[in-house]
């Protein structure tokens, strides 16, 4: 039996290498989420070619990431640890950023970031109600509307770690009396398992959403997307096997295809914005998706090989939260330094929404709309890391 010092012991080493699976984590990830972040902001701020294109993936690349780290050797048979750990992980960044947006309301009435019919708070008990609602996921400002899609991720995932929960049980109960390849026949039966609710989820997902049925927390959407976060488990399961075929002539060629198709699908006039229940149809939402997720994946597999364009990617991926909550308000800062600069006195000229000159400045949009949520974000995780350190102190 461990004395408490070896016990302690184990546990210090166990949580160095805890630290050491995280810093040393499969960074392409990252890169996949940069590109989504980076489509989000594209997709708010340009015009409609641009957005149109994006809008085909980028809140599904982000389902399907989240699903990929789902840790079933952790949580699958236990899925509401998964539940409170996903809250615990957003839940704190969630409150703290639809703050920072209602607190900043009156300022951006004031310099026009709004449109003329918005008005001030005029006291206290007029913002309380929006501070104390963002404790349930509700932000009122509208340059927090990007941040609707942060208690869905939460409910998807948490769901999906339900399935992954009841397939695991299921499995091992049919599979109780196999004595030869138990462990293989036992996978399978839980992938099968896995199948029928992933077909279950999504069809009812494709219903409500066709006969615009909104839940609260966009939990329609959250239904929908239970195919792409069982994609995302499957990539896991198969990551080794799909890492060798992840070389440049297999990726351009994917990549160029794959753009061709979802341009091919605009051109078609087939639009997909989750936030307003558009998925084309039950079938063709799903094709347009993998879809997108391909471009994504072959789009990261080339960009991982610039070291260079990599990092910063990279860097956006991570700190994607940050720029979900904010890119609004900055693109947003953009058309207000600007009109100043033309002379620009109209305010609803300045005040449009969402921004004012998408012909002309989107790239500026884009550029600041991801730069300044980014540093903001790294000074914050700067002096949390000070914070810690000291605390060990």
């Amino acid at each position: 039996m461990n004395t408490l010092k070896e016990r302690e012991k184990i546990e210090e080493n166990e949580g160095i290498i805890e630290k050491k699976k995280s810093k040393n984590r499969d960074k392409f990830w990252d890169i996949v989420k940069g590109i989504g972040i980076i489509s989000i902001v594209i997709g708010h701020v340009t015009i409609n070619d641009i957005k149109e294109f994006v809008y085909t993936y980028h809140l599904i690349i982000f389902f399907l990431v989240a699903a990929y780290f789902y840790n079933e050797k952790k949580y699958g048979d236990e899925p509401f640890k998964n539940v409170g750990q996903r809250i615990k992980s957003t839940w704190t960044k969630y409150v703290f950023y639809a703050m920072i947006l209602i607190l900043s309301h009156n300022f951006f009435v004031e310099y026009h970031f709004y449109e003329p019919q918005i008005v001030k708070y005029n006291n206290f008990n007029e913002i309380i109600v929006p501070l104390l609602n963002t404790i349930t996921f509700k932000c009122s400002e509208m340059f927090g509307g990007a941040l609707w899609f942060v208690p869905t991720l939460l409910i998807t995932i948490s769901l999906f770690g339900g399935i992954i929960y009841v397939s695991r049980k299921f499995s091992k109960k049919f599979c109780i009396k196999v004595k030869k390849n138990k462990e293989t026949i036992e996978k399978y039966v839980k992938y099968v398992v896995i199948l029928i609710f992933t077909i279950l989820f999504g069809g009812l997902g494709v219903f409500l959403n066709e006969n615009w049925l909104s839940l609260s927390y966009h939990m329609h959407t959250s239904f929908l997307v239970i195919p792409i976060c069982t994609l995302g488990y499957f990539i896991r399961e198969y990551i080794d096997k799909i890492r060798k075929i992840k070389k440049w002539y297999v990726l351009i060629p994917v990549m160029i295809l794959s753009t061709e198709i979802l341009i091919y699908v605009i051109k078609q006039g087939m639009k997909i914005e989750l936030s307003k229940e558009m998925i084309i149809n039950g079938y063709m939402f799903y094709i347009v998706s993998f879809v997108g997720v391909c471009f994504c994946l072959s789009l990261a597999g080339i960009i991982e090989k610039i070291p260079i364009i990599k990092t910063i990617i990279e860097l956006l991926g991570k700190h994607s939260f940050a720029i979900m909550a904010l890119h609004f308000a900055c693109a947003k800062g953009v058309d207000v330094i600007y009109s100043k600069i033309i002379g620009e006195t109209n305010v609803e000229v300045i005040s449009k929404w969402v921004t004012a000159y998408p012909e002309k400045l989107w790239v500026l949009y884009v550029f600041v709309g991801c730069l300044i949520p980014l540093i903001f974000s790294m000074i914050l995780e700067k002096i949390k890391r000070i914070g810690e350190k000291n605390g060990e102190h």
